[in-house]
């Protein structure tokens, strides 16, 4: 994990910050996260992947009045309201 702390990678991670490029012009999220416990990462794959992230997002959707659907049960977070991932793309496509 020491590559993520490298110049090259910071300057990256500033240009590519999703998190301040989410703006209330954007779509609908559906942020799923339900393979993820919500532990203090010591992988690549844990800290890439926490359900933070998607809290993070979320928060983020929610001050820029971005309409949001949550499902982080590691976190008891589910706004689906039963909506399905699947769900959620059927009734995106078809307007």
């Amino acid at each position: 994990m020491s590559e993520l702390n490298t110049t090259a990678i910071q300057q990256d991670r500033i240009k590519l910050d999703m998190i301040n490029l989410l703006t209330s012009d954007d779509p609908e999220l559906y942020l799923l996260n339900s393979n993820n416990d919500y532990v203090y990462p010591t992988t690549n794959t844990q800290l890439l992947h926490h359900p933070l992230h998607s809290k993070v997002l979320m928060d983020k959707a929610i001050i820029e009045n971005v309409p949001v659907v949550v499902y982080l049960p590691s976190m008891n977070i589910d706004t689906r309201n039963g909506e399905s991932i699947l769900d959620f793309i059927i009734r995106k496509t078809e307007n």
